[in-house]
């Protein structure tokens, strides 16, 4: 190796380094991307199926009985898709904030935080 590789190897390190919390970052927001397509789909697949389930009623208490299974399953699928996200976005924010800290920069944001909770307080 010459002395001009190994000159560019710590800058390349350096590089990677620096880009490491914007890898965290795209693959994060690509991971949330894919659980709000999974949301869609079922919702998109239950809006789909409404008419069909409803069709099939032969009483009003059917009428009732399907409405809520729709909407209680409407609520498990954002119930879960909310879990994921946090699931998935999670170790990003502690990975900021263990940034953060230790570039004594949540050490500064600390005291506004509590500031701003004193103003709101008052």
């Amino acid at each position: 190796m010459t002395q001009h590789h190994r000159a560019e190897r710590p800058i390349d390190q350096q590089v990677d380094e620096m880009l490491e919390p914007i890898r965290t970052l795209v693959h994060t927001a690509a991971d949330v991307q894919s659980e709000f397509l999974a949301l869609c789909t079922k919702r998109t697949a239950a809006y789909l199926d409404l008419p069909r389930q409803l069709s099939a009623c032969r009483s009003p208490s059917d009428l009732v009985e399907e409405q809520i299974d729709f909407l209680t399953t409407m609520q498990r699928n954002y119930a879960s898709y909310a879990e994921a996200v946090l699931r998935t976005a999670k170790p990003a924010i502690e990975r900021a904030e263990r940034d953060m800290a230790a570039d004594g920069r949540g050490q500064k944001a600390q005291p506004q935080r509590e500031q701003k909770s004193q103003q709101q307080a008052a």
